[in-house]
């Protein structure tokens, strides 16, 4: 970290767009308490860094017709002027204007960007545009595309969507999926702030080099790219989400996920193996290292057969059956490249 005297000080422009449509209500204390965990974290920024100045830009959007569609909560401020977020400043209702959002946000930004600034966008939203007037698609992305061409970093977050395909039809390299679950919310929120301190690191190192500008076309890791990581904690399911879970060769789904995929996901007591409900079972426990992996295969193979499915694996095999991580994600290297097939993070970690 840079702690000596500059006084030709970096600014960074932070702009986040956050969702306050009326779906969001399911995740409303997670999306307000992790705006708030952002604001903390580029604070915290600031007070370890002499050469960069942080600024925060906060907007909301939904088609309440109590009030403005599009909100700017916190304009261009300096980050140590920013107080936290109340439930005054957020209360989802309404549709999702998206591309409204987006474009009064940047049109209003680029007013204060001068010179050799730096902007970083990140856009949550838990769905799909449906509801802007005075923005379309085509405007969106040429501004997108234009900033891009500058010192902007755009970052698009969704849930219930492809959030890849989504931000690559409006210019943007960088995407991450998360689910719309407190566990998941509260983990998306802690990855970001991770990788928006990597992003000032970047700019940093960017400006020791000579770069007049800088984009971060890589701003998540490995792990946060594959954009399918298993919550640690899995309550409930979406319509279109199944649970893998590791069983026993006779199928007596007795304790831990198994046990859960017995008692709320629809798995079938005797069944060792498949799909059962709204869960597929791997038989690890009374099997040896090579029948499990054809087990595996078989799943993958079945998961490339059904895309209209997302598969959450847990650990399977890391229980009762007494394998450990490194033994059983390489076996799931055929699945890294199945965008349906989500896998926990030890495995990611083993496999990347």
């Amino acid at each position: 970290m840079v702690t000596t005297a500059n006084t030709n000080k970096t600014k960074i422009y932070n702009l986040i767009i956050l969702d306050e449509s009326g779906s969001m209500d399911s995740i409303y204390n997670q999306a307000l308490s992790g705006a708030n965990e952002t604001i903390q974290s580029i604070r915290t920024a600031q007070s370890q860094s002499d050469d960069q100045e942080y600024y925060l830009t906060f907007v909301t959007f939904d088609s309440d017709s109590s009030k403005e569609s599009v909100r700017t909560i916190i304009n261009a401020e300096p980050i140590t002027n920013v107080k936290d977020l109340t439930k005054k400043d957020y209360s989802p209702n309404g549709f999702t204007p998206l591309y409204d959002a987006i474009g009064f946000s940047l049109t209003q930004l680029q007013k204060k960007v001068k010179g050799d600034d730096k902007v970083l966008v990140t856009i949550i939203t838990d769905g799909m545009e449906n509801s802007s007037e005075h923005f379309n698609h085509f405007q969106i992305k040429s501004m997108i595309e234009r900033l891009s061409e500058e010192s902007w970093t755009f970052v698009y977050i969704g849930a219930n969507q492809d959030s890849l395909s989504v931000a690559q039809s409006m210019k943007i390299d960088n995407a991450m999926n998360f689910m719309a679950t407190d566990e998941d919310t509260d983990r998306m929120f802690k990855e970001v702030n991770r990788q928006r301190i990597s992003y000032y690191e970047k700019v940093r190192a960017s400006k020791m080099r000579g770069e007049t500008h800088y984009k971060d076309k890589e701003f998540f890791s490995k792990v946060s790219i594959t954009n399918r990581v298993t919550p640690s904690r899995i309550d409930y399911l979406g319509h279109n989400e199944i649970f893998v879970f590791g069983s026993n060769v006779d199928g007596l789904h007795r304790g831990g996920a198994a046990a859960a995929a017995f008692n709320r996901f629809g798995a079938i007591w005797g069944r060792a193996e498949g799909m059962q409900g709204q869960s597929y079972a791997i038989p690890t426990v009374g099997c040896n290292i090579n029948e499990i992996q054809h087990c595996i295969y078989r799943f993958i193979d079945y998961a490339i057969n059904h895309p209209e499915l997302n598969f959450l694996v847990t650990p399977i095999g890391c229980g009762n059956a007494g394998f450990s991580p490194v033994d059983i994600a390489p076996m799931f290297r055929d699945a890294v490249n199945v965008n349906n097939i989500y896998l926990p993070i030890d495995f990611w970690q083993v496999l990347m």
